[in-house]
């Protein structure tokens, strides 16, 4: 039987490539809705790509200018972004795009192990043939996405579809776990951790993570809990190592 999740943070809301985008009767309050989700969509995408650097101000009005959206809409869009830690609110600066700091980094790692570590566990003991299905599916469509498209001669960007794939597979891993709360919390996990990651790119070093993936893929698959653990705790642990170096001490 399917469990739906808890309304943490829905990755679906996030995708840009959402078929039902704007689907179904149109009233006021979903005509808003979507343009906040587009807001947020193209600020976040931004953010990611370096766009706008950290302690950057965001006015309301100059990015409705920006991305033809209304205030009302962006300033929706920015609430959202500072409840995931992507930028900042105070009531005398407005906005602004969050630093990074080796606290928080380290923070976020620590709680993706202990969670992850419980919901992988779990599925191994319980998951079904479906469990490891969903986990080869999600793993052969993220060897098939390109992590970076070229938006110019000049300029290369992260890909929001290979994105979404990562997180299909990390939640394919510990979709067994029979707790959606934890589904859930792993989820916020994975959207506080986004924007480190994309430091992970710009450091002399870079982990193969295809095998990586298909390695915890195959530990999980053979019920072997303890090397699929070890495996994904190693997986988080040398992204945060690969920019913890490149993050300026706040």
């Amino acid at each position: 039987m399917e469990t739906r999740m808890p309304n943490v943070l829905p990755f679906a809301e996030t995708s840009p490539d959402l078929s039902d985008f704007g689907a179904g009767r149109t009233t006021e309050a979903s005509t808003k809705r979507t343009l906040a989700t587009q807001a947020y969509i193209l600020i976040r995408e931004d953010i990611l790509n370096g766009k706008y650097s950290p302690g950057a101000k965001l006015q309301p009005q100059e990015l409705g200018a920006k991305y033809s959206i209304g205030a009302a809409p962006v300033r929706e869009a920015l609430s959202r972004l500072a409840s995931e830690g992507m930028i900042a609110q105070n009531e005398r600066r407005g906005f602004t795009v969050a630093g990074f700091s080796v606290v928080e980094l380290d923070g976020i790692l620590r709680t993706k192990r202990w969670l992850n570590e419980i919901g992988l566990r779990e599925s191994i003991e319980h998951g079904s043939q479906e469990w490891e299905e969903r986990i080869l599916i999600s793993l052969h469509r993220l060897a098939r996405t390109d992590r970076f498209a070229r938006t110019s001669e000049q300029e290369i960007n992260r890909n929001p579809e290979w994105n979404l794939r990562h997180l299909e597979f990390h939640e394919a891993l510990i979709s067994a776990c029979r707790s959606v709360w934890l589904l859930g919390f792993c989820r916020t996990l994975f959207f506080a951790s986004d924007r480190y990651r994309v430091l992970a790119r710009l450091t002399p070093q870079a982990s193969d993570r295809a095998k990586e993936h298909e390695a915890i893929a195959q530990a999980a698959i053979a019920r072997n809990g303890d090397e699929a653990v070890n495996l994904l705790n190693n997986h988080f642990s040398r992204t945060a190592d690969l920019v913890r170096d490149s993050i300026t001490p706040s």
